[in-house]
């Protein structure tokens, strides 16, 4: 780069120097004398030219030529600054312009170690130019001080005041200098200046008044008249130029005219650096310069500078009609475009001078306080005024004053004098200047915005309501302000919201004239910052786009280009809209608890509150609308390094926002409260329901006083109440109706798939999911209701009216539930009945009194009916927690005593203490003497309670052990009555697991001697067998090939591995621990040993199974063995049950399958049925498909002798259908559904009438507690029918394709024909049983009987099969009494 600058330079060299010959080239080695004689030379021009060369080629400065050309060139440029040229005025003479160019060129020097010596003389060079020179060069030239003491910092302080001196000087003679260079003489006579109508007419002007200006010096020092240096040195600045002829003949060659470019007009005559406003503005920074680098001129500057800086700031320019009307001539001949475009020159070069001179007085705030401080109010209204009087245009003057401004802000002994200024700066266009919204001074607004907050936070104490007013208008307008082309900064707005709130509790103290005012101001800016919480809502999306990243982390994409990162734009918003809410909950209580001063209130008829009230309320609920979008935006995450910490953030935030805006509500009245949050609880709903966190609200409204909490409480509970239904969830696939499937509709079905039904999908537009999370939700805010009675008990009386309303529903939802229990209803009553519970509340024990008979049957009937562990233990929870006096469960202790007994043997702690706790709370208060009667009175309840709590007498650290010892204790030595009666053993398993097999064996020489045959019994582990392929069997099966996918990895070398399997023994032994992979390890033996197990056991059945096929056993060998087996039924049952689960095993399917296709004709039928029901109670919902598949490959169609034991299969299964309990009523449905599925309908037509009765008495014995039983029972029953006589009518008609209720009416206009062609139609027998049920009491019995004879009797055989029964019918109408039968079925 060097290289290629040293030769362009010298190129130009070569070109400018060609025409001449006195001049030699410059090449090769830069030989810089040719250069350095043009510039010494007697041509100015040719010395112009040079200089203009130089600076063109300046680049050589960067080259390694730089110090060879300081060495040749730098004295030369400072003998033409100092002694081959003179200051000119004018603009366009070769002097100035050959002045400029050096100076030029020495401000183009790099700031080096090279141009370190020589600075010094730079400097004095440059100041003589500054003090010396007109405008444009001084400022050059001071710009060259600035730089060079800038970069070498340890100058020589020989120059340093000399400057200060001038700068002094300069700020003295200002006022002479505003007063001439803003005359209309100064105005006019810098115009322009006619060309010369020759080149070589005589010397110049410029010349002349340089020489002119020679000779007034020569003659001061000779003695001339002494005037002031000011007034010389302005009068000299503003002296005309004059023409004068000189014998000096210009000099004009081709090669100057060449390089020179085109000849301009000068613009204007140039002042004087000492009356220069361009000059004055370059000052204050490099004193300032020069006293951080000597301190030494600090006190001995300072004081005199202060005072004329003072009255430099209180100058002011004329006005420009004052201009014209002074001099006296006419102002349309006058004021030419030249001479007004001059004046605004100078007019804004001025003010720049001031706002810097203002900048440095504010550098001296801190260490020149006591000097400043007289200046207090002169310098507030000076700084008002040059805000008042900048040029719009002048955005960087502006600026300075503005952050000048902030400065004294600041400074707490200063600030007092804006006190007076208030109402000026609080005007925009004086702060900004006219236009500020449509033009550049649109940048200057976040700063002068922020200058006005500070003024606003230092002064809102001692400002007036109008003064306030203003505020509030100002910072609202620049919350809500809309500008493409310059949007105002997220940090500009965040200080509008604190300015706002920081002038909220003056608003609420203040007391004026008017009542009212503070109250319109506060309800302004409530409106202000909710509309602004909705503009962000608004324009959250387009502030921020959610993009994937490689790490699926939320990108927050900034779109405003004043923000620093796009993680600050986000985290600004987020600090927006927190500040909002936070401050919003002060704001809302001013306004809530405003009083109006009645003893400074003048108006007499207050505006009336109503209007205002209503206009409050709407602001509010548009509030509560739009806080919980909002918030929203707080829990949006901002990458950072620990994610789990910024999402935990991000909810405490989230959660602590809404605790504020909940506290906004705390003090309002009950028409207030009902006139916000009832109005709007449907957003709080849903919110909770989107979020569980939103529950913060409800919480702390709840929790914060009586009054608050006792209003919330009645809106929560209206509004919860009436939407009790919702806490029950339906699923997607919830049987609204029976539907057959497409398969079951074509014709073209196999008799295999015949009678198959399917669900029909609720129609609802809510999914799942949605329900879910809304029952949730609405359990949350019953709970968090019902808990605040422990903290305020006068929230008692709003429980108390819905309280028997909210049991009844409850109670009634939970047991109306189809796919799920306990449910949402069912965990209400627990919060209502421990809520209530702890004796304070007598009034609620009276409301619920008439409901504790039904609550108590219906649960207890509900325990008896269910062998679910979970609906068991909430039945018995809710029966000893039901809220009543003693005294009121004195009548139903006899029940409650049978709940207790399971309550005590159950495996959860929660219930072994409440049962324990109960009891004790029994024998503490009644007395001995009734409460062991009712006790004894039941057969086996007494030693079923003593066997119960003598499970729980173990020592610590079991945690029960001691209350129950307790106790008995109590008991008063009743407990020992149970040893004189016999305890019911029943027939436990544990007692059964040794009875399967018994081996009996003797010596083959000792059978002809039974006397001395001795009998040797074995045992076989049977019942342990099966429960080990139990485990196995309900166990979720690994993924297929995951043991296959793992190795070991084992490293052979260095920098080499080898993956082996586990089978490779030998060379795994010999790795160390570190190379083995124990995780895969551990899966391959688990695996492996899962499969030896299974193994075993299956042995074990299969040598039971036998013994039991073959009936005894040989052996060959000398000492052979005879088997006699006594087998039990338990041991029968037993060995199906086992290979039943291990059909369900992938490694002992096949072998357990044939098995029992062996041996279930060596099996009872009962005992068979018996084995499959339990089996398939065992199995979960998520396996059934599987153990069912597995028993239908069993029961295949085969030889009559397999068929008979189907057909006897399927009579135990019907018995077992109402003789077991519910949960084996339900395996043995789905066995027996799989049995009709695998044979046809044409075999289950040979036990058509087993099979219907066998589905009366599944839906007669489901237990109407239990609602799902009866769905499940229905489902059987139609099951049946349709495997009975098939599904073909069910592609008639869309609405028959439904479950319905309707009555059978049968007429001669409506009556259906037989249609033979649609199925087997049901037998006599078959529709007598019907009719019979027909009359039943049962509803669900008269459903199906009405269900099977509309779509089954009379689609087939016509009105004529009832007409036929019409005496069975008539009889079974009318044969009974309705007083005889049972209330319940006397009112159904």
């Amino acid at each position: 780069v060097h290289s290629k600058a040293t030769a362009l330079f010298a190129s130009r060299m070569a070109m400018a120097s060609s025409p001449k010959p006195k001049s030699a080239p410059l090449a090769g080695s830069m030989n810089w004398d040719p250069l350095q004689k043009r510039l010494l030379g007697d041509d100015l021009e040719d010395a112009l030219a040079a200089a203009t060369e130089l600076r063109q080629g300046i680049e050589i400065v960067h080259s390694t030529e730089f110090p060879l050309m300081l060495s040749a060139l730098l004295p030369s440029l400072s003998t033409v600054l100092t002694n081959r040229t003179r200051p000119s005025p004018d603009t366009s003479s070769t002097q100035h312009r050959l002045r400029n160019a050096v100076l030029d060129i020495i401000s183009k020097f790099p700031l080096n170690e090279v141009l370190r010596p020589h600075a010094p003389h730079l400097v004095a060079v440059a100041r003589d130019a500054l003090t010396r020179d007109f405008e444009d060069n001084a400022v050059v030239a001071s710009r060259i001080i600035f730089d060079l003491y800038k970069v070498y910092r340890n100058l020589p302080t020989d120059d340093v005041q000399p400057y200060m001196d001038f700068v002094v000087e300069m700020y003295r003679s200002l006022q002479i200098a505003v007063t001439q260079n803003f005359s209309f003489e100064s105005l006019s006579s810098a115009q322009p200046p006619a060309l010369p109508s020759s080149a070589s007419s005589g010397e110049s002007s410029n010349q002349q008044l340089a020489k002119e200006s020679a000779g007034n010096e020569q003659k001061a020092q000779e003695g001339a008249p002494p005037e002031k240096k000011s007034e010389v040195a302005a009068k000299d600045a503003f002296t005309p130029p004059r023409k004068e002829s000189s014998n000096h003949s210009t000099t004009s060659t081709s090669s100057v005219a060449s390089l020179e470019t085109t000849q301009t007009p000068p613009k204007r005559v140039t002042l004087r650096s000492n009356a220069s406003f361009r000059v004055l503005t370059e000052c204050p920074l490099i004193v300032m310069l020069m006293f951080q680098l000597y301190p030494k001129f600090v006190k001995t500057n300072i004081p005199g500078m202060i005072g004329t800086m003072m009255n430099a700031l209180a100058l002011r320019p004329p006005r420009l009609d004052s201009l014209v009307s002074g001099s006296g001539t006419s102002s349309k001949i006058s004021l030419t475009p030249s001479i007004k475009r001059l004046y605004y020159d100078r007019y804004r070069e001025l003010i720049a001078a001031q706002a810097k001179t203002l900048s440095f007085l504010t550098y001296l705030l801190r260490g020149f306080s006591s000097d400043l401080k007289p200046y207090e109010e002169k310098i507030a209204a000076n700084v008002v005024a040059l805000m008042a009087n900048c040029p719009r245009e002048s955005v960087s003057t502006r600026k300075e004053l503005l952050v000048a401004t902030r400065h004294l802000l600041t400074a707490q002994e200063f600030r007092g004098g804006f006190i007076s200024h208030i109402d000026a700066l609080l005007d925009e266009r004086v702060l900004m200047g006219s236009q500020h919204r449509f033009s550049d001074q649109t940048l200057l607004r976040p700063l002068a915005y922020l200058t006005l907050s500070d003024l606003v936070s230092h002064f809102r104490t001692k400002m007036s309501m109008t003064q306030i007013s203003r505020v509030v208008l100002i910072f609202s307008r620049v919350l809500h302000e809309i500008s493409p082309s310059f949007p105002m900064p997220i940090s500009t707005q965040y200080g509008a919201v604190r300015t706002l709130f920081s002038v909220v509790d003056i608003i609420h103290r203040a007391k004026e004239a008017s009542p009212s005012s503070g109250r319109r101001i506060l309800v302004r800016i409530l409106k202000t910052l909710v509309d602004k919480l909705y503009a962000i809502v608004d324009s959250f999306p387009s502030i921020v786009e959610p993009t994937t990243g490689n790490d699926g982390v939320l990108d927050v994409v900034a779109k405003q280009s004043n923000l620093t990162s796009h993680n600050d734009s986000i985290r600004e918003v987020q600090s927006m809209v927190r500040a909002i809410v936070v401050n919003l909950k002060t704001v809302i209580n001013f306004i809530s608890s405003y009083r109006a001063n009645v003893e400074n209130a003048k108006e007499q008829f207050p505006p009336s509150p109503a209007t205002s009230t209503t206009h409050e309320m709407d602001i509010l609920e548009r509030y509560i609308q739009i806080i919980f979008p909002a918030a929203k935006i707080l829990k949006e995450r901002i990458p950072s390094h620990d994610e789990g910490l910024s999402e935990k953030a991000a909810s405490e935030q989230y959660r602590d926002t809404l605790t504020y805006f909940a506290a906004s509500f705390q003090r309002f009245d009950r028409a207030s409260l009902r006139r916000t949050l009832g109005r709007n609880l449907d957003f709080l709903v849903d919110a909770v329901i989107e979020d569980p966190a939103a529950m913060a609200i409800p919480r702390h409204l709840l929790s914060c006083n009586q009054s608050t909490s006792f209003e919330v409480s009645c809106i929560l509970l209206k509004y919860l109440v009436g939407r009790m239904e919702e806490l029950s969830v339906r699923r997607d696939d919830d049987s609204i109706a029976f539907v057959f499937s497409s398969a079951e509709l074509d014709e073209s079905t196999n008799s295999t798939n015949e009678g198959k039904l399917d669900l029909a999908v609720a129609s609802t537009d809510e999914s799942f999911e949605f329900r879910t999370k809304r029952s949730g939700a609405l359990l949350l805010l019953f709970e968090r209701v019902l808990k605040s009675l422990a903290v305020f008990q006068n929230n008692e009386y709003i429980v108390r009216k819905f309280l028997r309303r909210m049991v009844v529903l409850a109670f009634r939802s939970a047991m109306e539930n189809t796919w799920s229990w306990p449910d949402s209803n069912c965990m209400l009553l627990r919060y209502v009945f421990r809520s209530i519970s702890a004796g304070k509340f007598e009034e609620s024990y009276k409301e619920l009194l008439p409901l504790i008979p039904s609550v108590l049957n219906g649960l207890y009937r509900v325990l008896c009916a269910s062998s679910d562990t979970v609906i068991s233990h909430t039945a018995i929870e809710l029966c000893l927690t039901i809220p009543a006096r003693l005294s009121s469960l004195l009548p139903h202790l006899n029940l409650l005593l049978r709940i207790i007994i399971p309550a005590l043997d159950s495996d959860s702690g929660d219930l072994v203490n409440l049962g324990l706790r109960t009891l004790e709370f029994w024998v503490d208060n009644l007395n001995q003497q009734f409460l062991y009667p009712e006790i004894s009175k039941q057969a086996n309840l007494l030693s079923s309670l003593t066997q119960s709590l003598s499970r729980h007498l173990r020592p610590a650290p079991y945690p029960y052990g001691l209350l129950t010892l307790r106790l008995l204790g109590k008991l008063g030595g009743k407990n020992r009555q149970v040893l004189r009666d016999s305890f019911a053993l029943g027939n436990h398993p544990s007692c059964e697991e040794h009875l399967p097999l018994f081996a009996k064996c003797t010596w083959k020489e000792e059978q002809n001697s039974p006397s001395n045959a001795e009998v040797l019994k074995l045992p076989l582990p049977l019942h342990q067998s099966v429960s080990l392929l139990e485990r196995l069997a309900l166990v979720d099966p690994p993924v297929e090939g995951q043991i296959a996918q793992h190795f070991y990895t084992v490293a052979i070398s260095a920098g080499e591995t080898k993956k082996l399997s586990w089978a490779d023994s030998t060379q795994l032994w010999d790795c160390s621990l570190e190379e083995v992979d124990f995780e895969a390890y551990s899966l391959d033996v688990m695996s492996k040993t899962k499969s030896s197990q299974a193994s075993a056991a299956l042995n074990v059945i299969y040598a039971v199974s036998k013994q039991i096929i073959e009936g005894k056993g040989k052996s060959s060998g000398e000492n052979e063995l005879s088997f006699s087996v006594s087998l039990t039924r338990v041991a029968q049952k037993k060995v199906f049950e086992g290979l039943l689960f291990a059909a369900c095993i992938d490694d002992t399917k096949e072998g357990a399958v044939q098995k029992l296709k062996t041996f279930k004709s060596c099996v009872r039928a009962d005992v068979a049925a018996d084995a499959s029901s339990e089996f398939l109670c065992k199995v979960p919902d998520s396996k059934a498909d599987r153990a069912l598949s597995a028993m239908t490959e069993i029961f295949d169609k085969a030889d009559n002798a397999t068929s008979n034991f189907n057909s006897l299969l399927l009579r135990s299964l019907c018995g077992c259908c109402s003789t077991h309990s519910w949960g084996k009523q339900i395996a043995a449905m789905k066995v027996l559904v799989s049995l009709m599925e695998t044979h046809g309908m044409k075999w289950c037509r040979y036990h058509e009438n087993d099979l219907v009765i066998a589905a009366y008495l599944s839906v007669k014995t489901a237990p109407r507690e239990i609602s799902l039983a009866a769905a499940k029972a229905s489902e059987f029953f139609l099951r049946v029918c349709v495997l009975l006589y098939g599904a073909k009518w069910a592609n008639k008609d869309d609405s028959d394709r439904k479950i319905l209720d309707p009555l059978c009416t049968i007429n001669e206009g409506n009556q259906p024909k037989a249609e033979t062609d649609l199925g087997d139609t049901p037998g006599e027998e078959t529709i007598r049983i019907v009719l019979q049920e027909l009359v039943s009491p049962n509803q669900l019995v008269k459903f199906c009987s009405r269900f099977f004879i509309k779509h089954f009797v009379l689609p087939s055989r016509g009105a004529s099969a009832l007409s036929d029964q019409a005496s069975t019918i008539r009889r079974l109408l009318f044969s009974r009494h309705l007083r005889l039968l049972p209330l319940p079925h006397q009112v159904g």
